[in-house]
């Protein structure tokens, strides 16, 4: 009888294991996936695959998304309160409106990301890869942000209050109409960074001194296309060797 009850429990205890992996299996499964609107606040998602998923206006409170690839995921208006994101991938993820607050986000990359009107208060942004992203009107308000790299980021209008930003990378970062009063600079890489008369410094700080560039005036006509955006060095220098060749070229036509 006792070996009876004991192959029972062993045979039960082998079908929950099987039934644990297959469901550990099906969560980590969520490539474009439409979870909108879900409540996942607390899931265990680590290492989850939600690589184009749609979250919009999902609730991610207290989730642990650590390692997770969100890449191309849309969390237009998610609330990832509280969230663990800890070198998550969410490059080129579309974050309008989400809400980070005192969410972790060390080492985690948001390279090319859209996350107009983000809001990052009290998030724990170290070392935090945002390369290139639109951060346009997002809030940093108290955010740990040291090392973070934003370098060629949009930053117009994006609030930075008592924000830790010590060894940052703002290389070329677009700085127009940020605050940046009370932010912590120190050691940080503003090289090529532009920003206007609307753009507000902590007290005492120069940013010229720091490599920063200031761009009140318009561009001139001939620095912009036929669209009416800034055209690049690069391809004013081809479009003057191009205008050279065509004179060359009607110099022989007419000796």
């Amino acid at each position: 009888m006792n070996r009876w009850v004991i192959g029972v429990e062993i045979a039960l205890l082998a079908a929950g294991t099987i039934w644990l992996f297959a469901r550990k299996t099906h969560v980590r499964e969520l490539a474009g996936a439409d979870l909108s609107q879900r409540d996942l606040s607390g899931r265990n998602l680590d290492h989850a695959n939600l690589r184009g998923a749609l979250l919009v206006r999902a609730k991610l409170r207290h989730a642990s998304l650590r390692g997770a690839d969100l890449e191309k995921a849309d969390l237009t208006q998610a609330n990832l309160g509280d969230a663990a994101l800890q070198e998550a991938n969410l490059r080129r993820a579309t974050l309008k409106h989400a809400d980070f607050l005192a969410a972790s986000l060390e080492r985690t990359t948001l390279a090319g990301a859209i996350a107009l009107r983000a809001g990052f208060t009290d998030a724990n942004l170290k070392e935090a890869n945002c390369e290139g992203a639109n951060l346009s009107g997002a809030t940093f308000l108290r955010a740990r942000a040291n090392g973070i790299n934003l370098a060629d980021a949009d930053l117009t209008d994006a609030r930075f209050r008592l924000t830790d930003l010590h060894g940052a990378i703002l290389r070329g970062a677009i700085l127009r109409k940020a605050d940046l009063l009370m932010a912590s600079l120190d050691s940080a890489d503003l090289s090529g960074a532009r920003y206007d008369r609307s753009t507000q410094w902590p007290g005492g700080f120069d940013p010229r001194t720091h490599g920063a560039i200031k761009v009140d005036e318009p561009e001139p006509a001939d620095m912009r296309g036929g669209t009416g955006k800034p055209v690049s060095p690069r391809a004013r220098r081809e479009a003057a060797r191009s205008e050279g060749d065509e004179r060359m070229r009607g110099d022989r036509s007419h000796p």
